[in-house]
């Protein structure tokens, strides 16, 4: 019985981490493509938003760094 109910919790985080892989991967998208509208817009150099860029390039490599370690964390679930 034990190893059912060790095996249903590994499923259930092992779906709980990937749902949460989905979601950061859609975010990392979206920061990605907000950090070359305000590097690259239409109006030159002039109408750069450097400020905003950084901003969202922290954002960026916070989720990256969450989205590495989750992936790992599912990998290791995987190979129980």
């Amino acid at each position: 019985m034990t190893k059912n109910v060790n095996r249903l919790l590994r499923l259930g985080a092992l779906t709980e981490k990937k749902e949460r892989l989905e979601v950061l991967e859609i975010k990392i998208d979206g920061l990605v493509k907000e950090i070359n509208y305000n590097l690259f817009m239409d109006g030159g150099v002039a109408s750069i938003n450097l400020d905003l860029a950084k901003i969202k390039f922290k954002e960026l490599e916070e989720s990256i760094g969450e989205y590495q370690c989750l992936q790992k964390e599912v990998e290791e679930l995987e190979n129980l």
